[in-house]
């Protein structure tokens, strides 16, 4: 008998998730450099700017507080529904955008929907698939995020030859479509069966969705929520086993991808191109380079993820970005000194190319799976709205801030997210754990080795035999005992002389 949802179907699923979740994030880029724009938003200033790209952020963090409390209530299934409504609502609400604070409104309604949704599709992700193919299902959704941030660009290329407001409020009113159709789709969707069994659902309906997703493991799986409903945290488990050590190293994982500078790169390319001499024509162009390369080099953790060390794609791929953001900018603060000079700026525009072939290589995939990995079964609910809210408030402050510190430091920027992402990437080297193919109990006592190591080895070197004094008969005049010798095993009382 064949399921309704077999894994090929369900990576599909996860595919128009990642499809949804990138379509905001390029439908802004391209027109926020065109005159058109700025006079229907009446020339926004460097703040206002920030604050219209920084919505989706500010509403993604929110949506990642809210993820917890609403998957609690309503389920993965429903949820996701919830997920996709408010996307389209979003959607209609940039149709009737008139003045910047209706369009930062709108965005971030939409950025409310994906913060849930980032949230969502990963917990849902880690229950579906099994640990040997999480990292390929994690960057094919990737992939497919990238190809949407990809389409909406071309759209809005083609549509920015009308030279009108219509372009962009037509970009964003096709967002709804994916929005509606997964509404649809998401009806036959299984419930969570760990939801299920946390909410005292009967033996058949946990089974019938067992059978449904984890068609090949169920028995497997149904003896692990029999263990999880035994071990519900509480917070002094957070001290106690190392729970905040988790937490902290998926919060600073969340950061890392932020901080390494990335959607400055893709955001504000248009802003690059300017500051390095190129007209709006040509900079309008090279700003989808970044879009391209993206895509193409998604396709390398897709066939790779799950062959290597989370570390090798996260870590020293880092360093390598976090020096690639400090040589472009020292390109850029040099640019004075060689006005006009075609070959540095074709340079700063290639080490753009590099640093995001790079990131979509590693770290756009790698730092979210290891951040599902490092988070014990028992907490990850909480703790992945946490570290997943983490990445989005920084992603906020970073859209807002970026344009203003452009204009009052310039190349200085760039010099503060590469010294930044050099630094988090030599703590993740040298302190952070590997994840890869650890089980749940070793994920859960990861970070009390060292304890339990300390407990064995005193365990080893207690006397195999004890000793009552008491027993020891009265040999007055008789010499003291004067040395001992001791095993591992066993503690011998040598001849007394």
């Amino acid at each position: 008998m064949k399921h309704a949802f077999e894994v090929k179907r369900l990576i599909g699923l996860v595919v128009c998730i990642g499809f949804m979740l990138g379509m905001d994030t390029s439908s802004l880029s391209l027109f926020l450099g065109t005159d058109y724009f700025k006079e229907f938003f009446d020339h926004p200033n460097a703040l206002q700017t920030g604050m219209m790209t920084g919505a989706n952020q500010i509403g993604g963090y929110f949506g990642c507080l809210s993820s917890g409390s609403l998957i609690e209530y309503l389920g993965c299934k429903w949820c996701l529904c919830v997920c996709s409504i408010i996307w389209s609502i979003g959607s209609i609400g940039s149709v009737l955008v008139f003045e910047v604070y209706t369009m930062a409104l709108s965005r971030f309604v939409k950025g409310f929907a994906v913060g849930i949704l980032s949230v969502l599709a990963s917990f849902y992700l880690m229950e579906v698939f099994s640990s040997n193919i999480r990292g390929q299902a994690t960057a094919l959704m990737q992939l497919a995020l990238t190809i949407s941030i990809l389409l909406i660009y071309f759209l809005s290329m083609m549509l920015d030859r009308m030279k009108s407001p219509l372009a962009f409020k037509i970009v964003w009113g096709l967002e709804m479509i994916p929005g509606l159709l997964l509404v649809v789709l998401f009806q036959a969707l299984p419930e969570s069966p760990r939801w299920l069994h946390k909410h005292g659902y009967s033996k058949n309906h946990i089974d019938r969705s067992l059978k449904i997703l984890r068609a090949k493991d169920t028995d497997t799986f149904r003896e692990k929520l029999l263990l999880e409903s035994k071990l519900q945290p509480n917070i002094s488990d957070f001290i106690k086993k190392g729970y905040w050590k988790h937490m902290s190293f998926g919060i600073l994982v969340q950061v890392l991808i932020q901080m390494s500078g990335i959607n400055v790169i893709m955001y504000y390319m248009i802003y690059i191109c300017e500051i390095i001499g190129f007209d709006e024509e040509i900079g309008s162009k090279l700003t989808a380079g970044p879009y391209i390369v993206n895509v193409i080099f998604t396709l390398i953790p897709v066939f790779m993820l799950d062959k290597f060390n989370r570390k090798v794609f996260i870590g020293w791929a880092s360093l390598f970005l976090g020096c690639i953001m400090l040589s472009i900018g020292l390109l850029i603060g040099e640019r004075y000194r060689h006005v006009g000079d075609v070959v540095l700026r074709n340079i700063v525009v290639a080490l753009c190319f590099l640093f995001v072939s790079v990131f979509s290589s590693s770290l756009s995939c790698a730092g979210f799976v290891y951040t599902n990995e490092i988070l014990p079964d028992s907490i990850k609910s909480v703790a992945l709205s946490v570290c997943i809210s983490t990445n989005w408030l920084t992603g906020f402050v970073l859209a807002l801030v970026t344009p203003r510190l452009m204009q009052l430091v310039e190349w200085w920027t760039f010099f503060i997210l590469g010294i930044s992402t050099i630094v988090l990437s030599i703590v993740i080297i040298c302190w952070f754990p590997e994840t890869k193919g650890l089980s749940t109990e070793e994920i859960d006592n990861l970070f009390t080795r060292e304890a339990l190591s300390a407990e064995v080895m005193s365990e080893k070197i207690v006397p195999a035999q004890t000793i009552d004094l008491e027993s020891i008969p009265d040999r007055s005049g008789a010499p003291e005992p004067d040395s001992f010798a001791c095993t591992t095993t066993t503690t011998e009382i040598l001849d007394i002389f």
